[in-house]
């Protein structure tokens, strides 16, 4: 549920409120799933696509690193969520150098 909050909160366009209630799924996803879990990546990803959309590319690429860690240990290396979360890191890396120039 917070998690669809958090969706409907990005698509209003209210970005502080989608990261707090994303930081919330978060938290209750890391109290019963197992470290590895695909979910925990989820919630990884939805954070970095949040911290972007707030202009902290930094905080955005750390958490989409953290996704697809995650991915990498849990699904096989041709899986599309695999292959969608290198995207995105890259996409979101290259968006990091340029607003570092």
């Amino acid at each position: 549920s917070y998690n669809n909050l958090a969706v409907t909160y990005g698509a209003l366009g209210e970005h502080q409120k989608r990261l707090d209630y994303n930081i919330k799924a978060l938290a209750i996803r890391e109290k019963v799933l197992p470290p590895e879990h695909p979910s925990l990546a989820t919630s990884y990803n939805n954070l970095a696509w949040t911290y972007n959309a707030l202009g902290d590319v930094a905080k955005a690429v750390s958490f989409m690193r953290r996704a697809l860690a995650i991915l990498e240990k849990s699904l096989p290396a041709a899986h599309p969520d695999v292959e969608m979360a290198k995207k995105s890191l890259a996409f979101l890396e290259k968006e990091l150098r340029q607003t570092k120039s």
